[in-house]
């Protein structure tokens, strides 16, 4: 099989390799049989066979387990170059694969080369070396590697080419090495090339190596030999009994723990201390995710036994030789710049192909050629609400017409539950045909940059609170995602009759089998037809920690001691009254007593509940526990009022001393039993202030308070903003916090220093937050999707897109 870029640019053009592979092979064994023709083991992470969708539209990758049949030509993505670590610059591609062919042949015709088979298909391991041939292995690359002709090659490659030109550098470094393992490598019968470099790299993952204390010892003195800048002599000095209490840097390697389909390629690669904790991976994981909230919910864990449950490691174990490590309680390891099944450039040239064809229509005056840079511009026209409202009426007049339906709904029929891949591409063509006639009217582009734009447009502040763009925009939504006739579409935006539905009660338990959390269980009340997204919400509503919903999970296991699958969110519970979490580190209430039991404070905070919930003052608007509901909407003026009553409660000395002994006691030694505690104190005010407002006294109260306090006229209360918004973000902030009552409840300053943070001198200090990045187009596959950021509190919207484009690496 031959394998070309699918990306044309102008240097890999002439890059193609051919392999040789079994006539029935996957596409898994075609990547692994490229892996080890160049010598890059990594590449299959990264690494997609991937086919064109139409004549001129993106690319969809190849499943792995999917046969190669009668295909003779694939096109791949994610390899920067097809040209072998080892090939000589000056051969063109398939004469360098060539080149890269004959070579190994002639080094793996040595007698000490044993060939179990001649298939090229797999990445195989022709024979299995004992602990002691490698550690022979090690040594001797090691003296290899230590010599002074070795390293100063070495350095003058870091010098030249290192900050100039990274990827030549790469490939020159890796050809450097393979002067000495071509060497090596035939002494134990593996080939003198980058195939054997390979083979010799999926020997040293043997578990009998990982606790290896020599094989880790040796490991840690090749890295510092091929990639520090420390000479050779110091290198070696890295072992001695003095230096052996300096720790390594190395390399540890996270996959997800629960196996879910669309999670199984996701990994992350850290580099940490050799001597490095538990605590500290993670941290260094919440770093390269940009996601300090993981902390609280992420766990590094191990399985019990070949087939058992999961046990996590202490934060405070060490990882000694563990460098791989499976992770519970993060949504997603995906590494910045992945973009899913579509190549980064491939499917960005895709659309922009696509874009040139319609956008040369002659409504649409563009303002600059340039298509080198995919950017968010301003629309070169400004619509004024009246003329979005028409907007919006056009295209619902076009997406109700029979014809368009029809389309639609055999669309759902054909793909909507085989291929929700292919189903997602078709469906938004099909939009486009009517959004292509649409837009150009109104003097936006009639392409997917049109769409992007109106949308923009949509999110103005004056059409929030307009009923009659919110009326319009809950039939497009009916008209275009829901399963119903066009008539019965109209009916969604009326009163929908609610069906008498039982009320039933389900144990929630903690899936991961620790002797600490066995107790914990949570019973709640919610309805027989309910989801399992609204069991999630019930249980944030209980916990009073609404922020578990992007962590949360309702799983089951796969088998009798298999993994663990997670339901989706719209499955719906029908007869199951059990059920596993995921993702929640307690299910202990935010303010249940330390003393009493899971079940036991769990009823105890529904006690408190319902004492407090029996006040005059509140005014239930129903008995569903099912759903997030702000039973009584406030006013501005009351929200205001509500913040100063709590100040003034958290400003008292007495609460302030309490906060403080807390900060000094566990602040620093027992985090979780620090944040239970001080949500407890928090709620010695909120109970006795939020009653007066029409809520709970309880966890439920204080969730139901931050909706409310995400009301839009609010954003731009000069006030509220200066009360503070008592957002999360605040608590990692290092520098100097602005908001008054964050300063009361999160840092170490006396009430009176706290009440100087907005003066006008601090004022002038921009404070790093945290601002939460959501779709606004309400896709299934896209509604959990979402990236905290932090920027200055005077950020601009510019600074913000540009931070995001950082983070996702997509410029």
């Amino acid at each position: 099989v031959t394998l070309r870029h699918a990306v044309d640019e102008e240097q890999l053009r002439d890059e193609e390799v051919r392999l040789t592979v079994k006539s029935d092979a996957t596409m898994k064994s075609v990547k692994e049989a490229l892996a080890a023709h160049l010598g890059r083991p990594e590449i299959l992470r990264t690494c997609r066979l991937v086919h064109r969708v139409g004549s001129a539209g993106a690319f969809a990758a190849f499943k792995d387990s999917e046969k190669i049949n009668g295909r003779r030509n694939l096109l791949v993505l994610g390899v920067q170059s097809l040209r072998a670590a080892g090939d000589t610059g000056d051969l063109g591609g398939k004469r360098g694969a060539d080149a890269l062919q004959e070579e190994g042949r002639q080094l793996e015709s040595q007698p000490s080369r044993q060939r179990a088979s001649d298939s090229r298909s797999k990445v195989e391991v022709p024979l299995q070396l004992g602990v002691a041939q490698l550690l022979a292995l090690q040594k001797d690359l090691l003296e290899g590697f230590s010599t002074a002709d070795f390293q100063a090659r070495r350095k003058e490659l870091q010098r030249t080419l290192e900050k100039t030109d990274l990827r030549k550098f790469t490939v020159e470094r890796q050809k450097l090495f393979l002067t000495v393992q071509s060497m090596v490598l035939p002494k134990y019968g593996l080939p003198g090339n980058p195939k054997g470099v390979f083979e010799m790299m999926q020997q040293f993952e043997k578990p009998e190596l990982l606790m290896n204390q020599e094989f880790q010892k040796l490991g840690a003195m090749l890295n510092a030999l091929l990639f520090s800048d420390d000479d050779a002599e110091q290198t070696k000095q890295t072992v001695s009994p003095k230096a052996k209490q300096r720790a390594v840097d190395v390399q540890v390697t996270l996959r997800h723990a629960v196996d879910e389909e669309q999670l199984r390629d996701e990994e992350v690669r850290l580099t940490v201390k050799s001597d490095a904790s538990m605590k500290s991976v993670k941290e260094a994981l919440a770093v390269f995710l940009g996601r300090p909230e993981i902390l609280r919910t992420c766990r590094l864990v191990h399985l019990v036994g070949s087939n058992g449950p999961f046990a996590a490691f202490k934060d405070s174990e060490k990882i000694n030789g563990r460098r791989n490590l499976l992770v519970i309680g993060v949504q997603s390891l995906r590494a910045a710049g992945d973009t899913g099944d579509l190549g980064d450039k491939g499917g960005e040239n895709a659309l922009q192909e696509e874009g040139r064809q319609l956008e040369s229509q002659p409504s649409r005056q563009r303002a600059s050629d340039s298509k080198s840079k995919v950017k968010v511009e301003v629309p070169l026209l400004q619509l004024g609400v009246a003329q979005l409202l028409a907007l919006q009426k056009d295209l619902l007049e076009g997406f109700s017409t029979a014809d368009f339906q029809a389309r639609r709904k055999e669309l759902q029929r054909t793909l909507g539950k085989t291929d929700l891949r292919k189903f997602t591409v078709e469906r938004q063509k099909l939009f486009l045909t009517v959004q292509s006639m649409v837009l150009p009217k109104y003097g936006l582009p009639g392409n997917p940059k049109g769409v992007f734009e109106m949308m923009q447009q949509f999110e103005k502040p004056e059409l929030l609170m307009n009923e009659e763009f919110q009326k319009l925009g809950a039939m497009l939504n009916a008209l275009l995602f829901s399963d119903d006739d066009v008539e019965q579409t109209e009916k969604t935006v009326g009163t929908k009759a609610k069906q008498q539905i039982v009320d039933v009660e389900v144990t929630l338990r903690h899936a991961v089998d620790e002797e600490q959390l066995r107790d914990q269980e949570v019973r709640l009340s919610v309805k027989s037809d309910a989801s399992m997204k609204s069991v999630k919400e019930a249980l944030a509503v209980f916990l009073g920690r609404p922020e578990i919903l992007r962590t949360c999970r309702l799983v089951h296991l796969v088998g009798s001691n298999g993994p663990f699958a997670a339901f989706k969110d719209s499955e719906k519970i029908n007869g199951r009254r059990s059920l596993l979490v995921l993702g929640v580190q307690s299910l202990r209430a935010a303010g249940d007593t330390g003393d009493l039991g899971g079940k036991g404070g769990a009823n105890a905070l529904q006690e408190e509940g319902k004492q407090l919930e029996s006040l005059p003052s509140r005014q239930r608007a129903s008995d569903s526990k099912s759903k997030v509901e702000v039973p009584l909407q406030l006013g501005v003026a009351q929200l205001l009022a509500l913040q100063k009553d709590l100040l003034e409660g958290f400003s008292t000395a007495d609460f302030q001393a309490r906060r403080k002994e807390l900060q000094r006691t566990l602040g620093k030694t027992d985090l979780r039993k620090f944040t239970v505690e001080r949500q407890k104190l928090f709620l010695t005010v909120q109970s006795m202030v939020l009653p007066k407002y029409g809520l709970p006294g309880n966890p439920k109260g204080v969730f139901e308070m931050m909706q409310q306090f995400e009301k839009p006229e609010l954003l731009m209360n000069q006030e509220f903003q200066q009360l503070g918004s008592m957002q999360h973000s605040c608590i990692w902030a290092s520098v100097p916090i602005l908001d008054v009552l964050n300063a009361l409840l999160f840092s170490d300053d006396d009430v009176e220093q706290t009440k100087q943070t907005v003066s006008t001198k601090a004022k002038q200090r921009a404070a790093d937050v945290e601002v939460t990045l959501r779709h606004a187009v309400d896709e299934e596959q896209l509604r959990d999707e979402e990236v905290r950021l932090t920027v200055k509190s005077d950020a601009s919207m510019k600074s913000v897109k540009e931070a995001l484009a950082v983070f996702l690496g997509r410029p």
